[in-house]
């Protein structure tokens, strides 16, 4: 299927759902298709299988395929796996196996910037890596661009990927990218649109919509690092942002100081509870 074909059934599958569930008698006009629809992703997550295997899981199942390369991830991500697959081979690294929970490595991420740069993680079943050394400099010397490696240990029999500690291995625990202007600072953990581009196509018509005047008070719920309310801050009268994640919260704080956002505030709890705790006030 073309891009153009794909834009075309997914304008029409949106349409069938208005008219079907939501009785609606309009038109969906347009689909705001990407200019570059190939290596987009940001962020990739690898599950870790024996073999090894270093790729993506088979459709409707546990089993990892090696994938050297996809079309949907950057180069850099692409280098950095084949490095990562090398150290597991040479030292003989055991994967993890979630069928007896025994094992060590369970998935390897890569997030990249829009400069380039790149921030990896290794979530292991363990609280340490072996040979993590040689891991570190062979990841160095496949993408010169890289900034940190982190380890995040999961040692939870759960298909959760990340774990709930994070370690810095070598170089810095996060990234910074730029979005529509600001500066957002990315923890591993941290929730960020992984196409960056349709992200700023998305959030520009969003806030159009929104028509803000500079009087309105904008709830960001479930707001991860901040992105949609920081943005809205530029145009509304005071931003509240709620957020579960403690370490997305502390990155949205982060985020709003960095960029020099004022009228912008971020609160850690469930946004729900929270709405329910304003409507009683």
């Amino acid at each position: 299927m073309t891009y153009a074909e794909e834009l075309r059934f997914k304008r029409q599958k949106v349409q069938d759902a208005l008219q079907r569930i939501g009785g609606w008698t309009g038109r969906v006009e347009k689909i705001h298709g990407a200019e570059a629809p190939d290596r987009y992703r940001n962020k990739i997550q690898f599950p870790v299988a024996d073999g090894p295997r270093v790729g993506f899981f088979r459709a409707r199942s546990h089993e990892v395929i090696d994938a050297e390369d996809c079309l949907l991830q950057p180069l850099a991500a692409t280098r950095l796996r084949e490095a990562f697959k090398l150290w597991m081979e040479r030292y003989q690294v055991p994967a993890y196996d979630e069928r007896v929970h025994g094992g060590l490595i369970r998935h390897f991420y890569v997030r990249v910037n829009r400069r380039g740069h790149s921030l990896c993680a290794v979530i292991a079943n363990g609280t340490d890596l072996p040979h993590q050394e040689e891991l570190v400099q062979a990841l160095r010397r496949a993408e010169p661009d890289l900034a940190g490696v982190v380890l995040s240990v999961n040692q939870e029999k759960t298909n959760v990927i990340l774990g709930k500690t994070q370690r810095c291995l070598w170089g810095q625990d996060y990234l910074e990218d730029t979005l529509c202007g600001l500066t957002f600072r990315l923890s591993v953990p941290s929730f960020y649109q992984v196409n960056r581009e349709q992200a700023e196509v998305l959030y520009g018509r969003a806030l159009a919509f929104a028509g803000l005047t500079g009087r309105e008070t904008v709830l960001d719920l479930y707001c991860g690092i901040g992105t949609i309310g920081l943005l809205a801050a530029k145009k509304a009268g005071n931003v509240i942002g709620v957020e579960l994640n403690p370490d997305a919260v502390r990155d949205a704080i982060g985020n709003a100081k960095g960029n020099k956002i004022t009228n912008a505030r971020f609160f850690s709890g469930d946004a729900g509870e929270f709405m329910i705790d304003m409507a009683d006030q």
